[in-house]
């Protein structure tokens, strides 16, 4: 995904059970992964039919997206802003439960689905698995749809702490 340029259409087929498209994704100062561009369009077979699975978080107290970008340039210091994403017909497994552990019995990184930000930005059709991401009761998924504009303003798309952790920065 990181060689694919800007302006581009993927399509995602279909993933048997058990076997999801797997990704890296994007975690500032990590190397490795992908990240959005702008007009980047992802395009599944369907919510359950097509399932993004985030894989590898490793660096301790950092937040990983499965679809993300660094939200500023490095130098010099500007917001990076992407126009025109879109996203749509899949299920994104934020998968905290499947990432390393390194401490004691939870992995210590946050798992997101998708962060983006710049304008005119859709997606429609996606589901975020959060199943397994915590021993506390309650809901554990979320679908989404018809659409969702992002015109002009910052997203952070559901997240999954673990258990024990107060936040970012623990």
């Amino acid at each position: 995904m990181s060689a694919i340029p800007a302006d581009t259409q993927v399509h995602l087929g279909p993933t048997v059970a058990g076997n999801p498209f797997l990704t890296r994704g994007h975690a500032n100062g990590v190397a490795g992964g992908w990240q959005l561009k702008s007009g980047l369009m992802i395009v599944g077979s369907g919510i359950d039919v097509t399932t993004l699975q985030l894989v590898g978080a490793a660096t301790a107290d950092t937040q990983y997206y499965a679809m993300g970008h660094a939200l500023k340039f490095t130098s010099p210091a500007s917001a990076n802003l992407l126009d025109g994403v879109e996203i749509s017909d899949l299920t994104i497994d934020c998968a905290l439960h499947a990432q390393p552990v390194t401490v004691g019995k939870y992995a210590p990184v946050a798992c997101g689905a998708i962060r983006l930000l710049g304008s005119h930005g859709r997606w429609k059709g996606l589901s975020v698995d959060l199943a397994n991401a915590f021993e506390a009761s309650g809901p554990s998924r979320r679908q989404f749809g018809p659409f969702l504009d992002l015109c002009g303003a910052a997203l952070t798309f559901l997240l999954a702490l673990p258990p024990w952790s107060s936040g970012l920065g623990w």
